[in-house]
């Protein structure tokens, strides 16, 4: 501003008549524009003493130096910018659109302008300090981490509070600055160029938004960014998700090239979809969610399998039709990948190779590098300098898309070690939360126990949430077959609000690459909606059970019993933290699967869970401080309500008003699991009476046995079950007459619960044959091997029968029950309350098994971890031979690592 434009316009602009103090604020506007914008002839601004000058003259105005001091201390007047406000003002600017900012859009409320001189010093001395060396460190898993479109995101991320945006009210423009809106700036003045401060702005605020992704700190990133932005940034880094993610899933078959096009061809329906630059492409469509699920293709209701196969070993016929076998196609086999070749050779690049080069290039997404809000070069310059990075993002992808030949590959190219930070990115929790029944089961769990050091686990048991491997699988159960929210599981969810893994399903019905996924997504979705999920189905049963066994079954598996971090709870009176045991957790989760779960549940997968961590040591006596108050939300605030709870206590405690709405088969199985917990706590109890809640049964454990007793002499049991047959006998028993040389009595009664037998569980030093170690390995699946412990006949003969029905049967069609007709629940519940002197079940009472251990369930065979159908059937009997709907693998040699691992231990 020329000096001249201050000059008065008339006498009664002086305010000569107005009293002296009351002067300083009629002429403040001038003495502030004087001191602030005016400049001499020479271009130079005006010292205090020059505006007391000219005031002086022009305005017959007197005022000392020290008087104009203090009036700008009292009216904040100042030429000097406080670090503080360059900063709001390079936040506030670098929010705003690229063609029209400007720094001469900047005013304080007392009339200054922006200092351009003050400003590019700053932000050149702030990009010297921060990004001084061209690269930032980079976070565990970062690069990889955007698994959401911006709709779906938003939806995801929830508000804080009483917030009127999901990523808080951080980045807005403070009070004492005004800035012109973007119609009044460019009319304002014609931008043509950015000025060299403006550019200086934008550039550092790109530097400072790819150093917040590169640290992980996203919702920083999104809070310091314009709407447009934080779309453009989603769907970016989500366009290299799906890159990362397609090219992880499919490497070793299809395209070795995967471009935009390609992966939108596949998981899209179309390689012309929509740019994210479009930013109406990707708001959400209008109208409520239920309007737009229903415009929705929903996935199979049915479910996909894994069938383990033993060894065999071949050697394939080259495909005469191929006339150049080594080319590179990268087009898409229309049937689908399950006809997609396999590569003829080696890749000339690795897969983080692969990933590295695109990260760097941005050649996985149609945006265009130059018009994105960040600095592609300092990711190049941080990946470049840290390629650890990389090598964790791959091996992070190729767990969770479950290419277990991509996870080897990988750790051969690292001369079979693991590389360094794997346990940044948790890689059993993230196999445990990507869990793939119908492609992968356990492959994934058990390929990392080969690979991981001996002490691995034991070391690492927690993920960055405080929740353990068994957490992660009641996770997948309750994400996937009940209507809970994620912030009722844990605290750590809220935000996020959804599960971790909401992408994949358990069973092989949709994938992070399925177009019903992208499709919800983009339809502003985050979670799964219930209607697409179904009852708690043996796909997912069998892979839970089976990465069990994997991860707890171990000589140095992790501690099986340690407390849980799900449905944590405080009391409200004394402040003390209240853990659930691991047992407790699933019987939280059953409670939430009978309560909240999906049509036609019927409590077997918590049974055979249960059944399957007891075998392999979990305690079902084990007690924990807690609430059940607390948990169901009725606690008093005035006193304490905790106390040491088993988990029989716990489910004992449920009210039965909520138990009301349940079907019969939910209570079924219910008393199922309440009962094989029962049988525990009598036997600790050294068999004494043990008074049982009605609903349950009102026998005795004492009572029950000398029944079973009677029941092998043939007298009458009429009592418990009227339809018993007193001659009833279980023929596949007979081969353990003959093959345990200890055992002389009759085989019936090897199975049946007698007195004796019981007695023999809790006696020292004698335990029950187990015809296991007699036959297979010799004295050591018990006590000096895996230290498994024994269990009563009745438990071990239920064991051998879920794991029959979990390898032969699975729902072909719509309306198929949950469960085959093989197994009855019923049956099981009469068995259990004393109903029924036997397991009056067809796998029973048909003699369909093969020849297993009475004292520990697991069947003689070499891979008895994990059995195929013809280890434990005798005949043929599964209904799953449907191979569009199978996936066939190897039998998992697990036995050799363990035995490795035994090795460790012992040196």
């Amino acid at each position: 501003m020329n000096i001249n434009e201050l000059l008065p316009q008339s006498e009664d602009a002086k305010f000569r008549s107005v009293p002296y103090e009351q002067r300083w604020e009629c002429l403040k506007h001038v003495i502030v524009a004087l001191y602030l914008e005016a400049r001499n002839n020479d271009g130079k601004s005006l010292t205090i003493a020059q505006v007391a000058e000219f005031m002086q003259d022009n305005y017959d105005f007197r005022g000392l130096v020290h008087q104009y001091r203090a009036r700008f201390r009292k009216w904040d007047v100042r030429k000097r910018t406080f670090t503080s406000e360059k900063k709001e003002i390079t936040t506030a600017l670098g929010k705003r659109s690229h063609s029209l900012v400007s720094t001469s859009d900047v005013k304080f409320t007392n009339g200054k302008g922006v200092d351009k001189k003050q400003l590019k010093r700053y932000l050149d001395d702030k990009i010297c300090k921060d990004y001084q060396n061209g690269a930032v460190p980079i976070a565990p898993g970062v690069l990889t981490s955007w698994n959401l479109p911006y709709v779906a995101y938003v939806k995801a991320s929830g508000k804080y509070h009483d917030q009127a945006s999901p990523f808080g009210t951080a980045g807005t423009t403070p009070p004492y600055l005004n800035i012109l809106s973007p119609g009044a700036a460019s009319s304002a003045h014609q931008i043509s160029d950015p000025s060299p401060t403006t550019k200086l702005i934008h550039h550092k605020r790109a530097l400072d938004r790819s150093s917040l992704f590169l640290q992980g700190r996203h919702r920083e990133l999104l809070t310091i960014s314009s709407r447009e932005d934080r779309i453009t940034l989603t769907d970016y880094f989500h366009d290299f998700y799906m890159y990362s993610f397609v090219t992880a899933k499919y490497w070793g078959k299809g395209p070795r090239h995967w471009t935009p096009a390609v992966i939108s061809a596949l998981t899209l329906g179309s390689s012309d979809a929509s740019s994210p630059m479009d930013i109406t492409a990707v708001s959400p469509p209008s109208g409520p969610l239920h309007r737009r699920l229903e415009a929705l293709q929903a996935p199979s209701q049915l479910c996909r399998w894994l069938i383990y196969a033993p060894h065999v070993y071949y050697q394939g016929i080259p495909d005469v039709l191929d006339s150049n076998p080594d080319a590179e196609r990268d087009d898409l086999d229309p049937n689908g990948p399950n006809f997609w070749q396999e590569w003829p050779s080696d890749p000339s690049s690795s897969y983080t190779e692969v990933i590295h080069e695109s990260i760097t290039h941005g050649s996985f997404s149609r945006i265009p590098s130059d018009t994105l809000p960040l600095s592609p070069q300092l990711i190049k310059e941080s990946v470049g300098q840290d390629s650890k990075a990389v090598e964790l993002d791959a091996w992070k992808m190729a767990i969770m898309s479950g290419n277990v030949e991509l996870l080897a590959t990988l750790w051969e190219k690292k001369k079979w070690v693991l590389p360094e930070g794997i346990e940044d990115i948790h890689p059993f929790h993230l196999a445990a939360t990507f869990l793939d029944g119908a492609n992968t089961g356990c492959l994934i769990i058990t390929q990392l126990v080969h690979m991981s050091p001996e002490m691995y686990l034991r070391k690492h048991p927690l993920d960055d949430l405080d929740h353990t491997l068994l957490d992660k699988f009641m996770i997948n159960i309750l994400r996937s077959h009940t209507s809970v929210h994620p912030e009722e599981v844990s605290n750590a969810f809220n935000p996020p609000h959804r599960f971790p893994g909401e992408e994949k399903s358990n069973c092989g019905r949709w994938d992070a690459d399925s177009p019903v996924i992208r499709a919800l997504f983009r339809n502003g979705y985050s979670r799964i909606p219930n209607d697409w999920k179904h009852a708690f189905c043996h796909t997912a049963i069998q892979a839970i059970c089976h990465s069990s066994i994997a991860i707890y079954g171990s000589p140095l598996s992790p501690d099986i019993d340690a407390l849980s971090g799900l449905f944590v709870r405080r009391c409200g009176y004394c402040g003390l933290q209240l853990k659930l045991g691991p047992l407790h957790a699933l019987v939280v989760v059953t409670f939430y699967l009978a309560h909240r779960g999906m049509s036609g549940e019927t409590l077997f997968g918590p049974l055979a869970i249960l059944v399957c961590l007891m075998s392999i040591g979990a305690d079902p006596l084990l007690k924990t401080n807690m609430s059940v108050e607390d948990i169901l939300g009725t606690a008093e605030p005035d006193r304490c309500h905790h106390r040491p709870l088993d988990a029989l206590d716990l489910m004992e405690a449920v009210p039965v008003s909520l138990q009301q709405s349940w079907t019969s088969k939910c209570h079924t199985g219910w008393l199922c699991i309440a009962e094989i917990f029962r049988m525990h706590r009598d036997r600790e109890n050294d068999h004494q009476p043990t008074p049982r809640r009605t609903s349950v049964g009102s026998l005795m454990q004492g009572q029950l046995d000398q029944n079973h007793y009677n029941a092998a002499n043939n007298q009458n049991v009429s009592y418990f079950d009227a339809s018993f047959d007193q001659d009833f006998h279980h023929p596949f028993l007979d081969d353990f007459e003959a093959a345990s040389p200890t055992s002389h009595q009759h085989p019936s009664a090897a199975v049946e619960d007698s007195p004796q037998s019981d007695e023999d569980l809790t006696s020292e030093p004698h335990h029950p044959v187990c015809q296991f170690e007699e036959r297979m390995i010799g004295a050591r699946l018990h006590d000096e091997w895996l230290q498994w412990p024994r269990l009563k006949h009745r438990l071990a003969l239920l064991w051998a029968t879920i794991q029959a029905e979990l390898l032969t049967y699975r729902r072909i069609k719509i309306g198929d029950g949950w469960m085959s007709e093989n197994f009855s629940m019923t049956a099981l519940k009469n068995w259990l309350e004393g109903k029924s002197a036997t397991f009056k079940t067809p796998l029973v009472e048909r003699d369909m098994l093969k020849e297993y251990s009475t004292c520990c369930g697991w069947f003689l065979c070499e891979e008895f971890p994990t059995p195929t159908a013809e280890d434990v059937c005798k005949t043929h009997f599964m209904n799953m031979d449907i191979y569009d709907r199978t996936t066939f693998h190897p039998q998992q040699d697990i036995r050799e690592t363990w035995m490795q691992l035994e090795m460790v231990e012992e040196s």
